[in-house]
């Protein structure tokens, strides 16, 4: 039992950790010095080639090892009979926040359906880690977090690959209903969403997490009881 739980709480870590953790602390100390895998990474040098809704649990993140893929193109070279991955964001540089100096490359890649589903349904959303070449010029292995997630969260994913800041949206532009007004009356739904999975302390928004929405009573996502649900609904 006392295995299992310092288990999930590294792998808890793992799912939170900045790019800089996950590159310096895992990704190089196996490539360069030669450590062995953690037992939270699954070594699958075929997972390109794979569904992801098949293999991968939709609600435990992944991480694999595999060896990297061709950079022929913008889909990957496998691809399963129901889809492929493909690049959406394209290696940004992972820099020691101390030093400034270049320790590796991120790209992120999604899963593409070949036939979407009508429902609204999440996304598997890939994060490759990469050392820089003059640590391993035969890049023989790249580290994979692997994800399900909702369109606003691979949107703020996005953002934060594309541009260098790392500051959260600002509160009191964003939540009106915490208390803040703001200014601008064309503020994005989005920025809501955002702002509420990343804010800290603000988890008493009201909210209920599922992909089948249209097929539930109201009665059963929202409690009458609760006041901010009164005054501003749940999402």
């Amino acid at each position: 039992m006392e295995d299992d739980a310092a288990f999930d709480l590294i792998k808890a870590e793992l799912l939170n950790a900045e790019d800089e953790v996950i590159i310096l602390r895992y990704l190089k100390r196996v490539i360069v010095y030669g450590d062995s895998w953690p037992d939270h990474f699954i070594e699958d040098a075929d997972v390109f080639n794979k569904n992801p809704n098949v293999v991968f649990d939709a609600e435990s993140p992944s991480f694999v090892i595999v060896k990297p893929r061709t950079e022929a193109c913008v889909k990957t070279n496998g691809s399963d009979e129901s889809g492929c991955w493909r690049i959406m964001g394209r290696d940004k540089l992972i820099k020691s926040k101390k030093t400034g100096k270049i320790l590796g490359f991120k790209k992120i890649l999604k899963f593409c359906l070949k036939r979407k589903p009508r429902e609204y349904k999440r996304s598997w959303v890939m994060e490759e880690y990469r050392l820089t070449n003059n640590l391993n010029w035969k890049q023989d292995h790249v580290i994979c977090k692997i994800r399900l997630l909702f369109e606003a969260e691979i949107s703020f994913l996005l953002d934060k690959h594309f541009y260098t800041t790392s500051e959260s949206l600002p509160r009191n532009e964003l939540l009106p209903a915490y208390g803040f007004l703001s200014s601008d009356k064309q503020v994005e739904d989005i920025s809501y969403l955002v702002t509420i999975m990343t804010s800290e302390g603000l988890n008493d928004w009201p909210s209920y997490v599922t992909n089948n929405v249209y097929c539930l009573h109201p009665l059963e996502l929202v409690d009458l009881q609760d006041r901010m649900f009164h005054d501003y609904g749940t999402c």
